[in-house]
């Protein structure tokens, strides 16, 4: 069988070329010259021998044949080229001298399998009528065939695997790389229904996947499958309802996503091994600021948890709270490079001293922009210390500039160290706390912040107390030495 042919130049010449053959030359050039005139590119031929081979060399659109020839019958003429799967789509109509009763055209039309009859002579303007008719229906024809072998070749020819199910389950058509997806061969998937490839689990979901289907809602979802030598697989679906032959039917595409699956692992552990190393360089840190100044390490213990405590309240994803809280718990991590006598000085800073604390942002910055995170660590570091209106630092940045870890960070900060004891002063007491940030809500500080630490202090009973990082030392040793060595390449970079 010959190749489709889509748009070529040689097709559609074909689509207006005409073949007429007939023994008597008035009738020949007659209804050449109607043609031509009409647009048409037209062949001819006296013979039964010259119209099968014409119409073989050229496939022209329609073939306009005398039911009598000197050589043969064009009955049997026409028969042949209706039945040669080369010439599908070609349109026969018979010519006859003798005039005959409809009955008797309608039996000739069937032996020879031809579309249409014609009795000479004939009026120019009714026979060209008839003549366009057919090849209107020829044009849709072709149309369609040639669809229909488009989505042929797309469908034998696809990389993803193609099914199509009757709305029991039963695989009607199956293309080879659905069939080589599972190991077995198109004929063999044949005989085959979905229940036969499902797992139990997805078997437990197909019912009412199905149902939605049936309703005319397009799907996409996962599955596992059983291949052919019993091992389980997973594929990606995408699922929708056809019309097939007048009768509903779904079709489905199947893509095996083992290699994906596979990769999601993977990068699922290097995730799962980054958060642990990085929770590991945390807490060197806490240790560290621990060593160097207590007051600070209980204050970033404190001020966690409440920055968590409020960040949950305010329904912020996981994702965040997890990075508020790796943050938090080195806010202050910048300090570890101002001297010890500074941060545990027991009066009140002199300008040049307190300028030197107010860098330990900026210093936290610097010794944290370089730790790989899946979180801003650094940056909520940095701008713990600003404040709505832009009157912050070290930066200046106002509202909507600053991370919503930050601003969060910043009121858990304020509060907490108003409300406790401080080296150069006793605590000021929650109520005055509660009372900074009440009024300088929208000013200093985020007012969805402010309202949810005020509520969960005040009507929740959130306590300040509860230890929020416990260090886990013996992370410090479990296969984390070098974690442990490039933290503190970082810190000695910052406390030389």
């Amino acid at each position: 069988m010959s190749m489709p042919e889509f748009a070529t130049p040689e097709a559609l010449i074909r689509k207006k070329t005409i073949l007429v053959v007939d023994d008597e030359p008035d009738v020949v050039w007659a209804t050449t010259r109607m043609l031509e005139k009409a647009g048409y590119t037209v062949l001819s031929g006296s013979t039964a021998a010259e119209a099968s081979s014409l119409t073989k060399m050229h496939r022209p659109a329609l073939v306009i044949l005398d039911v009598v020839l000197p050589d043969g019958d064009g009955l049997e003429v026409a028969r042949q080229i209706k039945l040669d799967p080369d010439l599908a789509g070609v349109f026969v109509v018979l010519l006859s001298g003798i005039q005959i009763s409809p009955q008797e055209q309608a039996a000739g039309l069937k032996s020879a399998q031809a579309d249409g009859y014609a009795i000479k002579p004939f009026s120019n303007v009714d026979f060209l009528a008839r003549i366009e008719a057919f090849l209107r229906i020829r044009s849709v024809q072709e149309a369609l065939r040639e669809s229909e072998e488009r989505y042929r070749i797309l469908f034998t020819r696809a990389v993803d695997g193609i099914v199509i199910l009757s709305v029991n389950g039963k695989l009607v058509e199956v293309n080879e790389s659905l069939a080589r997806m599972h190991g077995y061969s198109t004929q063999e998937m044949l005989h085959m229904t979905l229940k036969d490839l499902d797992t139990p689990e997805t078997s437990q979901l197909a019912p009412e996947r199905m149902s939605r289907v049936l309703a005319g809602e397009s799907l996409t979802f996962e599955v596992e499958h059983y291949h052919k030598d019993g091992h389980v697989f997973p594929l990606e679906v995408s699922v929708s309802l056809i019309s097939s032959g007048g009768e509903s039917c779904i079709q489905c595409f199947q893509r095996d996503i083992t290699e994906r699956k596979q990769a999601e692992e993977d990068l699922k552990e290097s995730v799962e091994h980054l958060r642990r190393a990085i929770h590991t360089t945390i807490q060197v840190l806490v240790l560290a600021v621990e060593t160097k100044d207590p007051y600070t390490a209980g204050h970033q213990k404190r001020t966690t948890n409440l920055a968590r405590a409020m960040a949950a309240e305010m329904n912020l994803p996981p994702e965040k709270i997890e990075g508020l809280r790796m943050a938090g718990a080195i806010h202050d991590i910048g300090k570890i490079s101002i001297p010890s006598e500074i941060l545990s000085k027991p009066t009140k800073l002199p300008a040049m001293e307190y300028s030197l604390i107010k860098e330990h942002a900026r210093h936290g910055y610097e010794i944290l922009k370089d730790v790989e995170s899946p979180w801003p660590l650094a940056d909520i570091v940095y701008q713990h210390h600003e404040r709505i209106n832009g009157s912050g630092y070290p930066r200046g940045l106002k509202g909507e500039e600053i991370l919503i870890e930050a601003r969060i960070l910043a009121v858990a900060d304020v509060v907490e160290a108003m409300a406790s004891h401080r080296p150069y002063r006793p605590a000021l007491g929650m109520g005055a706390a509660l009372e900074e940030i009440e009024k300088n809500r929208g000013i200093l500080y985020d007012p969805a912040a402010v309202e949810t630490c005020l509520r969960l202090i005040r009507e929740k009973g959130f306590q300040l107390e509860v230890d929020a990082y416990p260090i886990d030392k013996s992370l410090l040793s479990d296969g984390y030495a070098a974690s442990y060595q490039d933290t503190l390449s970082i810190l000695s970079r910052h406390t030389d």
